[in-house]
């Protein structure tokens, strides 16, 4: 139900004038906003459209060396570009509009520190790229540190808690358990604009265990407060949404190779997603 027809005409005539701003409509009897990236849609010339978040593509689009890595895996097994990171939206549009005025024939385009947008004249086509596109650049997850020896702890810390309780998924503990996880959090959090909207701009982590109780009580807005070398806490109101996106968080950062250097968005990209009032309509959708 969130997917909803749009008329692409007044789109198109934008993109022909230069206007990449322009807020697509719902058509009549829609009361839904359309996607504030619609216009990446609308750019591409092909019949079909596929923009996505495949979990091992975002691990290599998030790492600093990524154009290399990129040209040793796909080569030119179909007509691709990276493009840099640019804010979903008006910027990002205008400037898959100019690589796409060099090269109209982009089958895929690898956005920095976001997704994959795929383009083409049938299913099948989108079907066989994608599929190619993954296991090209698939990274195995390495092994992880899943359980801790203070477990009880942390249920009785938050057993009377209003405000939280130990994570409900098993796996996420790790991020706290697991030292080069733990220290990711603190030098690579925001990866990508997603997990910048739905779970805040800086990881609420905690080097001492004996401050629980402190913490959940100045930092009651976090969705997850993580507890180094006991667990991950998780907020009373979490939503599926932000669970889901940890996750997404954590199968990108365990396909990283060891001291593999990612590249985290700026404070100024991160500051203006998080008061930009189109992210803070989809944070609605998602309660």
């Amino acid at each position: 139900e969130i997917f909803i027809p749009v008329d692409r005409h007044p789109i198109d005539a934008a993109i022909a004038d230069g206007n990449f701003a322009i807020s697509p409509q719902a058509r009549e009897g829609h009361s839904l906003r359309p996607s504030i990236e619609t216009l990446l849609h609308a750019l591409m010339p092909q019949r079909f459209v596929v923009h996505l978040h495949p979990v091992d593509v975002v691990a290599h689009l998030a790492r600093g060396n990524c154009r290399t890595d990129l040209q040793s895996a796909l080569g030119d097994t179909f007509i691709w570009e990276l493009v840099d990171y640019y804010q979903p939206g008006a910027k990002l549009a205008q400037a898959i509009y100019m690589i796409l005025q060099q090269n109209p024939n982009i089958q895929v385009l690898l956005l920095k520190n976001h997704g994959v947008i795929l383009g083409a004249n049938t299913l099948d086509e989108i079907d066989s790229n994608l599929k190619t596109l993954c296991e090209r650049l698939s990274n195995p997850p390495r092994k992880l540190y899943s359980t801790s020896k203070d477990a009880p702890s942390l249920l009785a810390a938050t057993q009377d808690n209003a405000n939280y309780r130990a994570c409900s998924d098993a796996s996420l503990q790790c991020l706290a358990i697991d030292p080069e996880l733990y220290q990711r959090l603190e030098d690579s959090w925001a990866i990508c604009p997603d997990h910048v909207v739905f779970l805040g701009a800086q990881a609420a982590r905690i080097d001492d265990a004996s401050n629980i109780q402190n913490a959940m009580t100045l930092a009651p807005h976090h969705p997850f407060i993580f507890i180094k070398n006991m667990g991950v806490l998780e907020n009373r109101t979490v939503t599926n949404a932000q669970k889901a996106q940890l996750v997404f968080y954590l199968d990108v950062i365990t396909r990283q190779p060891l001291g593999q250097r990612l590249e985290s968005l700026s404070h100024a990209e991160v500051t203006n997603l998080l008061g930009w009032d189109a992210e803070k309509y989809r944070l609605t959708l998602n309660q």
